[in-house]
């Protein structure tokens, strides 16, 4: 979602944003959600999607201490719950169709959204409340922006696990 972010970048989940819905279905969320985050991100994004409130939580700061390093960026990264809608991807009408547009340009303390995925609000989430620690990393396989793809991204993948299993 930003240039600074290529086709074959890592990027640890130093923050996830939820558009899942998931987190809302446990309770004492607000111990574990970044509110001022969620304010700013509706605020900016202009928030348009009805019954649907994004959720921010933070993963666990000594293990994003632990993996990242020179090789690996530390990012904002959306769980959208499909590819298509959440995404901005399909040839149905969107009820924002400018969502890609503001993400991208969305900025907040130090952040900037850097990528989608599917699990990492959830996982952080759920983690947090358990008292667990958790994070993700993932690798941008698709550059919205420059609309380019990794289509063989499996050694890239392999390559990402190795040093994610190393640094633990």
């Amino acid at each position: 979602l930003q240039p600074s972010t290529p086709v074959g970048t890592y990027v640890a989940a130093e923050k996830s944003i939820g558009f899942d819905g998931v987190l809302y279905f446990y309770g004492n969320t607000e111990k574990v959600r970044d509110t001022a985050f969620e304010d700013e991100l509706l605020k900016q994004l202009d928030w348009k999607i009805d019954r649907l409130k994004p959720y921010v939580v933070t993963a666990d700061r000594s293990l994003i201490e632990q993996i990242t390093g020179n090789d690996i960026l530390r990012g904002t990264t959306i769980a959208a719950n499909g590819f298509y809608g959440p995404q901005g991807q399909l040839r149905l009408p969107l009820a924002d169709p400018n969502l890609n547009q503001k993400i991208e340009a969305f900025r907040y303390d130090g952040h900037q959204i850097t990528n989608y995925e599917m699990e990492s609000a959830s996982l952080a989430g759920i983690s947090a409340l358990m008292v667990h620690r958790a994070m993700t990393v993932c690798c941008i396989i698709a550059g919205r922006v420059a609309k380019n793809m990794n289509t063989d991204y499996k050694g890239t993948m392999t390559d990402l696990i190795e040093t994610v299993l190393d640094r633990i």
